[in-house]
């Protein structure tokens, strides 16, 4: 037993981790020179305390709940981060573990081992590394708002303009341009809206994004009635916009031909993820149909041709059903290789 407490005395004096042992009623029965160190006061200033003394005021709760199984013995020990207050002032961020030292013949807790580690300097580089990314992320959010607005006050040109074309196909084309702008204009509104910068929910995105062209052709939502399923995790920025601008294109070619003479009919959107981790776009419609004589892959038609571009920018390919209505799916990565 004697060669135990010589070791024991041993490591708590040479220890470099600031070690303490306190009464149950919290007075400083011993300290190490580690924690001398960490709080500086000399061993005899910390024996006249007690260990709530130079526990910081708002600290002082933390330990009743851990306390309260230590004490049966239901646990051996516990650690928690709390704050000190050192002889000069400082406040200074410690990692403690506490344990029960000694206990009396009914096995109640006689004497408290405590074992300090000052971890001032991590909190600190802790709180930079926060305040640096908050700053970051106001900054990011700033610039996703400004490109919205750039992109809005590109769209609000694009309609000015647009009400000096009286020419029908000249005027389609401003709208198409203006559709295509707003998609992409829709994505930085609802990242800088959002709480998590790098990612878009899709499905959000998409009902958005229809709601808008649905307004834009005046369709009643009632003569087309369209459904959304967007199964994903969200999107990155990279995969979003133009997943974004293939759905504008489409959606938009939809409403404009598919239905002539307010027919009744339906649209469907949807995204999921196949077992390979693959993206599945598919996009529908039960109307005419694409003329017979159209080449999809060909075709010099401009909303086809970004289709087909994005796509390839995508790394996806393209297949085309025309069996029942316009059925097309576009199976792609889920991230870019930038």
């Amino acid at each position: 037993r004697h060669k135990s407490e010589e070791q024991f005395r041993l490591i708590f004096e040479l220890s470099p981790m600031g070690m303490a042992i306190t009464s149950t009623d919290d007075s400083v029965l011993k300290v190490n020179q580690a924690c001398c160190d960490t709080v500086g006061y000399t061993a005899e200033e910390l024996g006249q305390k007690k260990a709530t003394d130079i526990i910081h005021p708002d600290d002082l709760t933390i330990n009743l709940t851990p306390n309260q199984d230590l004490w049966p013995g239901r646990t051996s020990h516990f650690q928690m981060e709390n704050r000190l207050l050192s002889k000069d002032g400082r406040v200074i961020h410690v990692l403690t573990k506490k344990a029960v030292l000694v206990r009396d013949s009914q096995g109640k807790p006689r004497k408290f081992f405590y074992q300090i580690v000052d971890i001032t300097e991590r909190k600190q580089a802790e709180n930079q590394v926060r305040a640096s990314l908050t700053e970051k992320e106001v900054l990011l959010k700033e610039i996703h708002h400004r490109v919205k607005n750039n992109l809005q006050i590109i769209s609000s040109l694009l309609r000015l303009q647009s009400r000096k074309v009286e020419e029908p196909q000249a005027l389609s084309l401003f709208k198409d341009s203006q559709h295509r702008v707003q998609s992409m204009a829709l994505i930085h509104q609802q990242l800088y809206q959002s709480p998590n910068l790098a990612q878009i929910n899709f499905g959000k995105y998409i009902q958005t994004l229809t709601n808008n062209l649905f307004r834009s052709y005046g369709i009643n939502p009632q003569t087309i009635a369209l459904n959304i399923e967007v199964t994903t995790a969200p999107l990155t920025i990279d995969v979003a916009i133009p997943c974004g601008l293939i759905i504008n294109e489409l959606v938009s070619n939809s409403l404009k031909y598919a239905f002539p003479e307010n027919q009744e009919g339906k649209m469907e959107i949807s995204l999921s993820s196949d077992q390979q981790g693959q993206l599945i776009l598919k996009v529908s419609d039960n109307g005419i149909g694409l003329p017979d004589n159209l080449d999809f892959q060909s075709t010099k038609s401009l909303g086809l041709s970004i289709v087909r571009n994005l796509t390839a920018q995508l790394g996806g390919n393209i297949i085309l059903d025309c069996s029942q209505g316009t059925r097309l799916e576009i199976k792609f990565p889920h991230s870019l290789d930038l």
